[in-house]
């Protein structure tokens, strides 16, 4: 089966921040450890459990689980990663990747950056920000407010961040902000690409990086 063009959704223990899980016809669910709780609240059936049970008991699940050693170099998250590219999908969205353990926050930030740089795209969902990585590539994000019938929500202009991971980041674009910025070069200790805005009259915003690898992070509206 050919996986590429499909989505692989893992559910993490991290805080969801009052996130509903979209998962849609087709997409690889995959439970990292106590995440399983949330699919199961949200009546989830996630297709693959991995983890090494440190946070919660190991539930009783009839289908394939991926017991993790809990004296282990990768955290439960890369593995489930590292298990949906064995699978063959190369676009992961992580629920629950983010929240109190700063630690795990950052770990799955250098997670989306190892894949970026492997031609792989992660997304990971935070308290009302997506980040992801890209590296000698571009991404397209859909402006929340654009069209938007609530005029409230039209008036709160959202904010998008664009950072470079290490080094420098040159031939970078960003297109339908507030802010632009053409073949332009990001260094990875001044955050000039902090803080810029999704314009009302912009339908979607375009940024590309031809050298070296971005982190961006973009507000939306739950």
């Amino acid at each position: 089966m050919n996986r590429k063009d499909k989505r692989c959704v893992i559910v993490a223990a991290g805080s969801l921040y009052g996130r509903k899980i979209a998962v849609s016809e087709g997409d690889f669910v995959i439970a990292a450890d106590a995440g399983y709780k949330y699919c199961e609240n949200q009546n989830i059936r996630y297709d693959l459990l991995v983890g090494d049970f440190d946070s919660a008991e190991k539930p009783d699940f009839a289908g394939e689980i991926v017991v993790l050693p809990q004296k282990k170099d990768v955290t439960d998250s890369w593995q489930a990663i590292e298990e949906g590219v064995k699978r063959g999908f190369c676009e992961f969205h992580i629920y629950g990747g983010s929240g109190s353990r700063a630690d795990h926050t950052l770990a799955n930030i250098q997670s989306a950056v190892y894949q970026a740089e492997r031609g792989r795209r992660v997304f990971i969902y935070c308290e009302k920000m997506i980040i992801t990585a890209i590296s000698i590539g571009c991404i397209t994000i859909e402006n929340p407010i654009y069209n938007c019938a609530s005029e409230e929500t039209r008036e709160e202009q959202p904010h998008l961040g664009v950072f470079c991971y290490r080094g420098r980041a040159e031939g970078v674009n960003i297109i339908g902000t507030q802010y632009e910025l053409n073949n332009g070069v990001l260094v990875d200790n001044f955050p000039l690409g902090a803080a810029n805005l999704f314009r009302q009259d912009s339908e979607k915003v375009e940024i590309s990086v031809k050298s070296g690898t971005i982190l961006v992070c973009w507000q939306d509206i739950l």
